[in-house]
């Protein structure tokens, strides 16, 4: 599940991608971040990132705030079931409004780890440590 949500979000960054998985959703890395502000949902340790699952039949509801909020958002059941794109997407602009100054450097932390096998990484991290 892990390799095809990355492969997922390396094609459709600023998307919330939502996975199925057995009989719940789930999201991970940086998206766990939208769910846990908009719904109050746990962030649960998943490996090396962070994951958040919900029920099935709360789908329509979690979608139902996307809309509302114009973020864009794909659903994954073995393949792209559903696909949101907003014209004026506020995935950027939600995510660094809505985060506490801990979850900030917690979603950098998990982005680092993201791009750690990228060829991106050590530019990155270089400019992070010329930085601080």
């Amino acid at each position: 599940m892990k390799d095809k949500y990355y492969d997922l979000k390396m094609k459709y960054e600023k998307y919330i991608v939502i996975m199925k998985s057995g009989i719940f959703y789930n999201v991970l890395g940086n998206d766990c971040y939208f769910m846990k502000s908009i719904f109050g949902y746990k962030i649960n340790p998943f490996g090396d990132t962070i994951k958040i699952g919900f029920p099935l039949n709360t789908l329509n509801k979690v979608i139902g705030m996307f809309d509302q909020l114009k973020i864009n958002y794909i659903v994954y059941e073995n393949e792209i079931v559903i696909k949101r794109r907003f014209q004026h997407n506020q995935y950027d602009l939600y995510l660094k409004n809505k985060l506490t100054i801990e979850e900030r450097i917690d979603f950098i932390y998990f982005k680092l780890r993201e791009l750690k096998d990228t060829a991106d990484f050590m530019n990155v991290l270089e400019r992070i440590e010329e930085i601080i």
